[in-house]
C-alpha cells in the first residue's frame, strides 16, 4: 500500500528541498503539503509560539488525520514546540525535521554550533539539541549564530549573496565547533557548496527529518 504522508510548512522556501528529499527516499509515497506562513509570521511577531499558533497546528494535524495520511512531518524548527503538543493530539506519528539532525550532531560531539537565519528558531533549535544530549547522557555546549546578513540577502531575492554569507558562516563555525548544525530547511541547500572534506561534521535537516518520519511510519504499521 502506498504511503499518504502528511508534511506542515510555515514557509514555501521548504516546499521544493523536502519534495526533493521524498523524491530520494520514498518515490512511492502520497506526500500532502500543508502550506500556512501565519504560523511563522506569528510566531515571530510574538517572540514566542502563541496559544492560537498551538491550536491551528492542532487543527491541521486532525486535518492531516482525516485526510488518510499516516504521519505527519513538521517542517519548521521555530514551531516544533507546538507540534509536540499538537502531536498528542492525533493518532498518526508526529515527527519534527529537526529532532534526527539534533540527536546526529550530539553523536558527533560536544561543541556543537548551531547556524540559523530566522531569531524564532535559535532557542527551540538549542533546547532539542541540550534534550537529545540528555538522552544521550552527554553534556554539550550550543553556540548559537545567527547569521543575519543571510536573512537579509535572501529577503532582497539575492539567492547567491545569501548562499556567500551562509557559507561564510559555516567556515568560521568549523574553526571551533565538531559539528556544524544548519537549523533551517531552507538552508539545506548550502550543503552541496561545503567542500567534501568538511560535509561530515555539517548537518541538515531535510534527509535526516524524512528518513526518521518513514522509519515512524514502518514502525506504526508494524514493519519494523
Amino acid at each position: 500500500m502506498r504511503a499518504k504522508v502528511a508534511v506542515l510548512h510555515t514557509v514555501q522556501s521548504t516546499l521544493k528541498p523536502i519534495s526533493e528529499v521524498f523524491g530520494k527516499v520514498a518515490p512511492d509515497a502520497q506526500v500532502v503539503n500543508l502550506l500556512d506562513d501565519s504560523l511563522l509570521r506569528d510566531t515571530a511577531a510574538a517572540g514566542r509560539v502563541t496559544p492560537q499558533v498551538i491550536q491551528r497546528i492542532c487543527c491541521y494535524y486532525a486535518c492531516a488525520q482525516q485526510l488518510g495520511a499516516q504521519a505527519v512531518l513538521n517542517a519548521c524548527s521555530s514551531v516544533r514546540e507546538a507540534s509536540e503538543l499538537a502531536a498528542t493530539t492525533v493518532a498518526i506519528p508526529v515527527v519534527n525535521i529537526d529532532t534526527a539532525m539534533a540527536r546526529h550532531a550530539v553523536s558527533l560531539g560536544t561543541r556543537i554550533s548551531l547556524i540559523a537565519t530566522a531569531p524564532t528558531t535559535i532557542e527551540p533549535s538549542t533546547r532539542i539539541i541540550h534534550r537529545c544530549a540528555a538522552d544521550q547522557g552527554k553534556e554539550v555546549i550550543v553556540e548559537p549564530r545567527l547569521c543575519a546578513d543571510a536573512s537579509h540577502l535572501s529577503a532582497q531575492g539575492d539567492y547567491e549573496g545569501y548562499m556567500r554569507a551562509l557559507l561564510e558562516e559555516i567556515r568560521d563555525s568549523l574553526d571551533s565547533a565538531d559539528v556544524v548544525v544548519l537549523a533551517q530547511v531552507s538552508m539545506a541547500a548550502a550543503l552541496e557548496r561545503v567542500p567534501v572534506e568538511h560535509r561530515p561534521r555539517v548537518l541538515a535537516s531535510p534527509m535526516l527529518g524524512v528518513e526518521e518520519l518513514m522509519k515512524s511510519l514502518e514502525a506504526s504499521s508494524g514493519g519494523g
